[in-house]
């Protein structure tokens, strides 16, 4: 059995659409999570529950999406789960192959395709399918995901190393998660199946930059070093995200000078020398001085896009 876990918070409007991609199956369970929605969500699930009796809705106070990801897990009865946005759909017919999987699955994560105006987290040509993949194999080209959605994940392994949502961060709690199943040995393969569809929203919280965005997303980075046990796990997934917190920083007008004010490296750095690729030469600048790192990664940027 495959559990799908759907927390949502006031998305209403989405949600015939989201379960509706869901096949109505013994071998599905649909829990959706309601984190205290304000709007008409808990009427429109009603509905839904005509035509997907077995759905389970919990209801709980408004707590932030990991704690709904977390009280769903606690329910969940599948051997693998799915998570997914409340906002966005699966594939049609994408989870019926999923289903048709072998039962010996070797894996304890599977990733599969995601896709919203362009792919999300490519991985054609980069890896093959029907091969196990570990840590480092996975860190050397880069492939660091930011998004749990598009993946099957093994219940049993996440149950057994204790793993889950990190419900004091409110960005990059996914990248934490998925990093951490690394970390403990996780042996992912990759599946060529158009699985996930992302929507694409002017809204969405992640696009609302300004000076309190940066400093959550700046707190992510003493999570990933608290929470991953694997250093190179841990290093290449730290220079991931705070690539990600400049580029925000570049694009909203900031000095080095200016982030580094918002953001506290000290208990972060230095960043060892398994950090791979390209982002190697980054690391030792950065260990060395934040502007020079900035200002790198600021030209390298504008050069690239020409």
């Amino acid at each position: 059995m495959i559990s799908v876990i759907i927390p949502t918070y006031n998305n209403a409007e989405f949600l015939n659409r989201c379960v509706g991609s869901v096949p109505s199956s013994p071998s599905v369970q649909i829990i959706v999570v309601d984190d205290g929605s304000t709007d008409n969500t808990q009427d429109v699930l009603a509905g839904i529950r005509e035509s997907y009796p077995g759905m389970v809705v919990i209801r709980k106070e408004r707590g932030g999406v990991s704690s709904a990801r977390n009280l769903g897990l606690k329910n969940a009865s599948g051997d693998f789960v799915v998570f997914l946005d409340a906002d966005d759909s699966l594939t049609r017919g994408a989870l019926e192959r999923v289903l048709e999987m072998p039962d010996d699955l070797d894996a304890d994560i599977v990733v599969m395709r995601s896709f919203g105006s362009v792919e999300k987290y490519p991985w054609k040509g980069i890896f093959s399918e029907n091969t196990g993949y570990q840590a480092q194999q996975l860190m050397k080209p880069g492939y660091i995901r930011g998004s749990v959605c598009g993946c099957l994940f093994r219940k049993s392994f996440i149950e057994r190393n204790d793993v889950n949502f990190c419900e004091r961060l409110t960005i990059a709690e996914d990248t934490l998660f998925f990093a951490s199943l690394l970390s403990l040995g996780a042996t992912v393969k990759f599946a060529d199946i158009k699985f996930y569809e992302v929507t694409e929203r002017r809204d969405s919280a992640s696009r609302k930059y300004d000076d309190g965005f940066i400093k959550r997303y700046g707190k992510t980075l003493l999570a990933l070093r608290e929470g991953i046990g694997d250093r190179c796990v841990a290093d290449n997934t730290i220079m991931s995200v705070l690539l990600g917190i400049v580029n925000v920083a570049v694009k909203m007008g900031y000095t080095a000078g200016e982030l580094s004010h918002l953001i506290d490296l000290d208990p972060v750095l230095p960043l060892s020398s398994e950090v791979f690729g390209h982002n190697r030469f980054l690391a030792r600048t950065l260990n060395c001085s934040f502007p020079a790192f900035f200002a790198i990664k600021k030209w390298k940027d504008i050069l690239t896009s020409r």
